[in-house]
C-alpha cells in the first residue's frame, strides 16, 4: 500500500505469528480509502503457489537506517528501499531471496540514493513479497509471502510462503 499512512487500532489485529515478527490485521476498503491508501495486490486462489528455486520476485520496506522519524539530517533521503531479485531456496516453512547484490545495485533516485553495501536493512520486516503474473498484455502483482527477517552480510531475506497461514489471517503454528 502507497499513501499518507494510519492509525491501527488494535482490535483490527487478526493474530500474531508465534515466533516471527509478523501480525496480521483487518482492513475495509472504506479504512484504506479514508487513509489515503490503495491496496495493489491480489491473491486470486488461496494459497498463492509456492515460489520456486530461481524465481524471479519484487520486495520492499522500510529499513530502519532510512528513516527520518526525529527529522535528522540523513546522508541518503531513500524511505523505501526495493528489490527485484531471485528466490535461492524454499523450504516448508520459509525461502530466502537474494543475495541482492546491493554494490551492483541501481538506483532510481540516482548516485545520492544508492544503498551502500552490507547496510542493515532492518525494518524490513513486514514488507510484501510479489510475483508477477502475467496475463497477455495484463500484469499483476500477487502477493506469496512477508519478508521477517535479514542476513546483512550475506544479503538475504527471508520470508515464510503463505501456505503458513490461513485465508482468514490466523498462523497454522
Amino acid at each position: 500500500m502507497s499513501g499518507r499512512g494510519a492509525e491501527l487500532d488494535p482490535r483490527r489485529l487478526v493474530a500474531r505469528h508465534p515466533i516471527l515478527d509478523l501480525a496480521t490485521f483487518r482492513l475495509s476498503n472504506t479504512f484504506i480509502t479514508t487513509a489515503g491508501l490503495h491496496a495493489a495486490a491480489t491473491i486470486i486462489h488461496w494459497p498463492p503457489r509456492p515460489p520456486i528455486d530461481g524465481e524471479k520476485v519484487l520486495f520492499g520496506g522500510y529499513p530502519g537506517v532510512y528513516r527520518n522519524e526525529n527529522e535528522k539530517p540523513s546522508e541518503y533521503d531513500v524511505t523505501f528501499a526495493h528489490f527485484g531479485v531471485s528466490v535461492n531456496s524454499v523450504h516448508e516453512d520459509h525461502f530466502t531471496i537474494g543475495p541482492l547484490g546491493i554494490a551492483e545495485a541501481f538506483s532510481l533516485g540516482g548516485d545520492r540514493n544508492r544503498i551502500p553495501p552490507q547496510v542493515d536493512l532492518g525494518g524490513l520486516s513486514g514488507g510484501g513479497v510479489f510475483r508477477v503474473i502475467e496475463s497477455g498484455l495484463i500484469a499483476r502483482p500477487e502477493l506469496l509471502g512477508i519478508v521477517y527477517e535479514g542476513h546483512q552480510q550475506f544479503e538475504v531475506v527471508f520470508a515464510p510462503p503463505f501456505t503458513s497461514m490461513r485465508p482468514d489471517g490466523t498462523f497454522l503454528q
